[in-house]
């Protein structure tokens, strides 16, 4: 493809964005407008009754419970546009399903309009639609999502794909914070079905902002159709027509793979740019960000970007602070950080890996402006890995956005992981955050939780060998189970925990640490039954260890799921586990509600 016939594609792209915009937020009919209320849902059922009409469109939605949509023909929620604000609390919808090959506007909400959506598991399910289908949105104008991750799979025939959203139009400023994308991503069309993207498939900013920050689309593989692929964003507009307007995309990746081998302009982050200064400014900004996807495709394929296009006064790209890794594989026109160049990008302290992309240049058309560097990482293999001393990720934040992960490239520190404990509590955490000195910063660690133990003063670390952690909380016997165990003292307190999404009947090993601890006494690992009784866990193991100078006790031990050492007694992947480390009383007798030796009983 050369540069007038793809950049006839783009304007063919931009007028399909007009049609599809009419299909994705339509106003809601003014008579049927009344007062905004608040809707606290507890099944999926319920939530499936929301936004038949534009009568609820700023309604407040909390999620009160985790939902299981098992059996629920799900319709997609607020055909008119959602304006409110959906709190998801922390809870997760799982085996969500909607099956519409034929209609526009697919996703959990069909269309929204102003609405902000946070703090969201979109645990399992699987989505298909025609054009503008996303797992989160089907089509957006002015859209803030926040905290939020999915794992669940997307499909289309159409065009305008996205792992999150299908379409994104920011004519009135969006923002995309602290969100994750695990499912996989699959275009099944032939011609026409283009823009397909790992969060977003089509992005516009008009004379607004528009910002991802920390985001990713990881472990999934997408399955593309005809043209303008990216593992984040397949297409990726911004148009200066009557104000400024612009496109910042910061300290996000992408992994997995894009199997895209008949797409044409296929990036590792993104497709397709097309930014237009229209006598304003319009900018696209990518900056602390990286794609180690494998890319391939007919040609213009990119580590980072497949075709940049620009037109227009004001109109700048730039690279900042940036690599790429992943294979790159097109018959023509292919590069380390861009496919093809029809703008005048700019890149500053940006790589890439020769080998990792089988490339020898920056771009497969022309040069880029400023400073791209090939690294050879048959000489240097870990110079993107395990370690953020080499440039450009010796100026990113591996204090409370990034995290280095031994023997791989760096991951984002969530939001929030689930754990209950705050982000800055775990960053602030023994050992430079990484508490159990396993390389890797807890709070990136959906399976380890660091936090401040109110009873010893120091610091407390649950690890667990299966699911993710919720709600772990570490305190004295009376205030973590509401009952004291008289025989004994916890010098730590005891360690509350949910182990979610563990196998059914599975046996988790669980490991705490406690800071500070006298590692010499005679401890026994003691837990609450949850019926106002206490007993000894059997075959628990203690042992001294010093990770980053400061000393601290080490229990490790296991828990079956359904056993008696699990609180809920059911064999459901879900292990609820109040625990620590006790030492007997000296002239007490191990009776009353000390209970007997208990192990796995």
């Amino acid at each position: 493809m050369g540069l007038a016939s793809t950049t006839k594609h783009i304007k063919t792209i931009t007028f399909l964005l007009a049609a599809t915009l009419l299909l994705a937020v339509p106003p809601a009919p003014a008579a049927l407008a009344t007062p905004p209320v608040v809707h606290d849902i507890a099944d999926c059922a319920a939530l499936n009754t929301l936004g038949a009409n534009g009568s609820t469109s700023a309604d407040t939605i909390n999620l009160t419970a985790d939902l299981d949509c098992t059996g629920v023909s799900f319709t997609p929620m607020y055909p008119f546009g959602y304006s409110g604000i959906f709190e998801g609390n922390g809870h997760s919808i799982s085996h969500l399903t909607i099956n519409a090959p034929g209609s526009n506007n697919i996703g959990l909400f069909s269309g929204v309009s102003g609405g902000t959506i946070q703090n969201l598991v979109l645990a399992s399910g699987s989505i298909t639609g025609g054009t503008t289908t996303g797992a989160l949105v089907g089509g957006a104008d002015h859209l803030t999502v926040s905290n939020v991750t999915s794992a669940v799979s997307v499909t289309s025939a159409a065009s305008i794909t996205g792992g999150l959203i299908g379409l994104l139009n920011g004519s009135a400023g969006s923002l995309i914070e602290d969100v994750t994308v695990t499912g996989a991503v699959t275009n099944t069309g032939g011609s026409g079905s283009d823009n397909v993207g790992g969060l977003i498939g089509y992005l516009q900013a008009t004379d607004h902002q528009v910002t991802l920050r920390r985001v990713a689309h990881i472990t999934g593989t997408i399955t593309s159709g005809q043209n303008g692929v990216g593992g984040l964003v397949g297409y990726v507009g911004a148009t200066g027509t009557s104000a400024a307007a612009g496109v910042t995309i910061q300290d996000s990746y992408t992994a997995g793979t894009l199997s895209t081998a008949s797409s044409v302009a296929v990036g590792g982050l993104i497709g397709v740019t097309n930014i237009t200064g229209n006598g304003n400014n319009a900018a696209l900004d990518l900056t602390r960000v990286y794609a180690s996807a494998a890319a391939s495709g007919t040609q213009i394929v990119g580590g980072l970007v497949g075709y940049g296009y620009e037109t227009g006064a004001g109109a700048t790209l730039v690279i900042t602070d940036s690599f790429a890794v992943g294979s790159v594989a097109a018959a023509s026109y292919t590069g380390g950080l861009v496919g093809q160049n029809a703008a005048t990008i700019t890149t500053t302290n940006s790589f890439y890996d020769g080998p990792g992309t089988g490339q020898t240049v920056c771009s497969g058309g022309a040069s880029l402006a400023g400073t791209c560097t090939r690294i050879d990482t048959g000489v240097t293999p870990n110079y993107f890995k395990t370690t953020h001393a080499n440039p450009p990720l010796d100026n990113w934040d591996f204090a409370t956005v990034w995290s280095t992960v031994p023997g791989g490239y760096p991951t984002l520190i969530p939001f929030d992981d689930g754990d209950n404990v705050a982000q800055a509590d775990e960053t602030a955490g023994p050992n430079s955050g990484d508490a159990n000195n396993d390389g890797i910063n807890d709070a990136a660690q959906a399976t380890v939780a660091s936090l401040p133990d109110p009873v010893s003063g120091h610091y407390a670390v649950l690890e667990t060998s299966c699911g993710s952690l919720f709600n772990t909380e570490v305190g004295a016997e009376s205030t973590t189970t509401g009952q004291t165990d008289v025989a004994y003292t916890y010098p730590g307190g005891l360690i509350r925990f949910v182990a979610t999404g563990c196998t059914p009947g599975a046996t988790a090993t669980v490991t705490q640490y406690f800071y500070g601890l006298d590692a010499t006494a005679q401890y026994t690992l003691r837990k609450s039954t949850g019926s106002g009784t206490y007993a000894t866990v059997s075959g628990a193991t203690f042992s001294a260890v010093t990770i980053g100078g400061q000393s601290a006790l080490k229990v490790v031990y296991q828990v079956t799921d359904g056993s008696s050492l699990d609180d809920d007694g059911a064999a459901d992947g879900n292990i609820t586990d109040p625990a620590g480390p006790a030492v007997l009383v000296v002239g007490v007798p191990n009776t009353g509600l000390g209970g007997q030796p208990a192990g796995e009983r």
